[in-house]
C-alpha cells in the first residue's frame, strides 16, 4: 500500500491533466466523481459555494434550482455573484459564471422556477441525478418531502443550513432507515392527510406546504463556504465508499454533523432509526 500511494504521488503521466493534484490522493475515485449528477436545490450561500466545489472536482452533471433573483444582501456570502449580478435571476447568472470562470468538463442545467409549484418537474430531475443536496430554506416540512424524494426514488440526499456561527449537516442514505424523520419528530404534529401525502412524493403535481416562521437569515461567507466544504466532504465519502457497500451489500450509515465556527467545536453521530418513523419504516 505505502509503495503504491508514493508511485502515485510521483507519477509524471498525471502531469497537465486538469485533475492531476486531487487523483494522487490515496484512494481517490476520479472515474465515479465524474459519473455523478448532482441536483442543486437552492443557488444561494450554500448553493452557490456548492456549485463551484462541484464543478471544480470535475463532475458529469449539474442541475440548479431557485426561483429568486440576485439582492445586495446576498453578496457577503454568495461567492458566484458580483454588484453587477444584482436584479437578475440566481440560476441564470450563476451558470454564467460558472460556465466563464470555474468550469472543466460539467453540464449545467439552470432552471428558473418555483420548486413547490413546479414539484412534477423536480421529481423528473431528481430521477436524472445521482444525489440530491437540499439547499432551500423553506422549513422542516420540505426538508421531510426532499426526504421523501430521496428515499422513493433510493437517491442519498445531502441537507446543509446555517444559522449564526452554527453549521448542520445531514447526510440520508439512499434507502431504508433511519432517515430525517428519525432526527427530527416534529411529523408527529403533522395532520394524517399530510404525512400520506408525502408517502406518495413522486405522484404530486405540487407541494402544497408553506414555510415556516423563521427569523432573517444571519450568515457570511466563512459559515456558508464551511457548510458547502462539509457536504463536499460527505459527498466524497459516499463516492469513496460506494463501491465497498455494495460489495458488502450495506449502505454508508445516516448522519448529523454540527459544527460552531466561532469554537471549532465539532459534533458527528449515526441517527437512529425511530421505529414508529412513517418515512423510512414502511
Amino acid at each position: 500500500k505505502m509503495e503504491e500511494r508514493k508511485a502515485l504521488l510521483f507519477d509524471k503521466t498525471l502531469k497537465n491533466k486538469y485533475f492531476d493534484r486531487q487523483m494522487r490522493i490515496p484512494e481517490w475515485k476520479q472515474e465515479k466523481i465524474e459519473e455523478t449528477k448532482a441536483l442543486i436545490l437552492g443557488i444561494g450561500g450554500l448553493g452557490t459555494n456548492m456549485a463551484i466545489n462541484l464543478v471544480r472536482l470535475g463532475i458529469k452533471k449539474i442541475y440548479m434550482i431557485d426561483n429568486d433573483k440576485v439582492e445586495t444582501h446576498n453578496l457577503n456570502r454568495q461567492t458566484l455573484f458580483g454588484k453587477e449580478s444584482v436584479g437578475k435571476k440566481k440560476v441564470e447568472e450563476a451558470k454564467r459564471i460558472l460556465e466563464n470562470n470555474h468550469n472543466i468538463q460539467t453540464k449545467i442545467k439552470a432552471y428558473h422556477m418555483d420548486a413547490k409549484k413546479e414539484w412534477k418537474k423536480i421529481v423528473e430531475i431528481a430521477e436524472k441525478a445521482t444525489i440530491i443536496f437540499n439547499l432551500i430554506d423553506q422549513g422542516e416540512m420540505w426538508d421531510m418531502a426532499v426526504n421523501s424524494l430521496g428515499l422513493k426514488l433510493e437517491k442519498p440526499v445531502i441537507h446543509g443550513g446555517t444559522f449564526q456561527t452554527m453549521v448542520t449537516v445531514d447526510f440520508i442514505k439512499p434507502k431504508g432507515a433511519p432517515c430525517i424523520g428519525c432526527m427530527n419528530d416534529t411529523w408527529k404534529t403533522y395532520e394524517k392527510k399530510k404525512i400520506e401525502e408525502l408517502k406518495k412524493i413522486t405522484e404530486m403535481e405540487e407541494l402544497k406546504i408553506e414555510r415556516d416562521e423563521t427569523p432573517i437569515g444571519a450568515s457570511h461567507i466563512g459559515v456558508a463556504s464551511m457548510c458547502a466544504n462539509m457536504m463536499t466532504t460527505l459527498y466524497l465519502e459516499y463516492i469513496q465508499k460506494e463501491e465497498e457497500e455494495k460489495e458488502e451489500e450495506q449502505q454508508q450509515e445516516t448522519t448529523r454533523t454540527i459544527f460552531y465556527t466561532s469554537t471549532l467545536e465539532l459534533m458527528k453521530w449515526n441517527v437512529e432509526p425511530e421505529k414508529s418513523c412513517p418515512f423510512c419504516q414502511q
